[in-house]
């Protein structure tokens, strides 16, 4: 039963309809529910009183009719000023008359006088009040019925009637004001629907605002006071930041320690190497340099796996990158082009943004023929670089090899094949992205995307 219930709940809505959407859609589903059949009450309501206020209206006329007739000088008479001027106004569908079986004796003004022989009979229910066609084929309701006055030898037939179409006209009106009046307090409660979804629903903003800031190593938005229901999960998530930072700290500690402990001894050996026979100098330096570009690239690691919210100038480290990388761009007589603002911030570890745009630049100066161009700008809250030289390039088949670890396009060329590698690590570790393009000089265009100011 519970299987087959949440399958049923699951299916109600499209499952990619957010939490504030389908309460919406289903709060508006019963708001006009819940109009249209109040709607179709009031009306059904005010169909039934104003039928009875008719009724009860035609009773009284009749009534009415009955008192101010007499029989004088051997002739019915009727006192015709005590009825509304509407009786008798020709063609006015309101009208009364009294008969003698089929003669009529008298009648109101709206069906001419009454000639013996020549007037149309009117034919209510007898008793009730009904619905017939009266003279000329006009829908009416009216009724009638059989009076003795004083003086006459048999009964009188009293007959009355108004036009059907004043109901009708009654109910249209009402109809027209009542879908006008509940459509503004439909659209007023939906309106105020959405606007209690919006300020109930906020604190999950504040929440995703919270994790966000923990994710990208901002500090988060102040919420004084959690609702009730949140209240456990916020107080989890400050308890689960709270050992991630402790963890972190103690692997980066823990790495640190690791590295330096290991740099001693290297540095021992690179001293010792120097009386090692010089065939084999150069086999041991290479591995020794491979020990130690791998600790430089799990120290980066280790730094970039505890981000802060520091902001970093990039035009800053450019131009110090560029400083060091001087005496060779000088020699080989390169032209370097930089467009950094100064506005250009990266959020994370400054010796982190060093190594990948030092890393960058040095595989830019290695390769370039004549000209570098550095550039930097913001995109919301990511940090857009773009390194390009003009160099051979990379084919688009290439490309992807660069980045994998000992991977070396050009095997005699200096290293180990783990500069771009690290970059990419370091890219993957803050949730950046890294690709290659084709420049507009031919040569190897380098996009780099990272956290910035937001």
């Amino acid at each position: 039963m519970s299987c087959a219930r949440s399958a049923g709940t699951a299916t109600m809505f499209p499952r990619h309809l957010s939490i504030s959407a389908r309460l919406i859609l289903g709060a508006t589903f019963w708001c006009v529910l819940a109009v249209l059949v109040t709607g179709v009450v009031l009306v059904q309501l005010f169909a039934r009183h104003i039928e009875h206020e008719f009724d009860s209206s035609l009773e009284n006329d009749l009534v009415h009719l009955v008192a101010n007739t007499a029989l004088q000088d051997g002739r019915i008479a009727v006192l015709r000023g005590a009825f509304q001027s509407r009786y008798e106004q020709p063609f006015s569908g309101w009208a009364w008359q009294v008969r003698d079986g089929q003669v009529v004796l008298a009648q109101s003004g709206s069906l001419g006088p009454a000639v013996a022989g020549f007037a149309e009979v009117l034919t209510p229910p007898i008793g009730e009040v009904g619905q017939f066609s009266a003279p000329g084929n006009i829908p009416s309701r009216g009724l009638s019925r059989e009076v003795r006055l004083k003086g006459t030898s048999r009964p009188l037939l009293f007959a009355i009637a108004r036009p059907a179409d004043t109901l009708v006209n009654a109910l249209r009106d009402f109809r027209q004001v009542v879908a006008l009046v509940l459509s503004v307090l439909a659209l007023g409660l939906i309106a105020t629907v959405f606007l209690l979804m919006r300020i109930g629903l906020s604190p999950l903003g504040d929440l995703r605002s919270k994790v966000q800031a923990m994710r990208t190593g901002q500090k988060a938005p102040d919420t004084p006071v959690w609702p009730a229901e949140l209240a456990p999960v916020a107080s989890e998530l400050d308890d689960l930041e709270s050992d991630i930072d402790r963890l972190v700290s103690r692997a980066r500690t823990s790495a640190a320690d690791l590295a330096h402990a290991v740099k001693t001894p290297l540095a021992t050996l690179k001293h010792l190497m120097a009386g090692v026979d010089t065939r084999d100098r150069q086999r041991f330096a290479n591995q020794l340099a491979r020990i130690d570009d791998y600790l430089n690239r799990y120290l980066s690691q280790s730094r970039a796996a505890g981000t802060g919210t520091r902001l970093v100038s990039v035009k800053t480290t450019v131009e110090d990158i560029l400083a060091a990388l001087a005496p060779e761009t000088e020699r080989r007589c390169l032209n370097i082009k930089t467009n950094v603002p100064a506005t250009a911030m990266f959020r994370g570890d400054e010796v982190d943004l060093y190594e990948l745009v030092g890393s960058l630049l040095d595989n830019a100066v290695k390769w370039a023929r004549s000209a570098i161009t550095v550039e930097a700008g913001t995109d919301g809250s990511s940090l857009q670089l773009l390194i390009e030289d003009d160099g051979p390039g990379i084919p688009e088949t290439e490309r992807g090899a660069v980045f994998v670890r000992g991977r070396r396009l050009d095997e005699t060329a200096p290293g180990q094949g783990l500069g771009l590698s690290i970059v990419a690590d370091l890219v993957d570790l803050y949730r950046g992205k890294v690709s290659l393009e084709q420049g507009a000089s031919g040569g190897c265009l380098v996009r780099l995307e990272l956290p910035g100011n937001g």
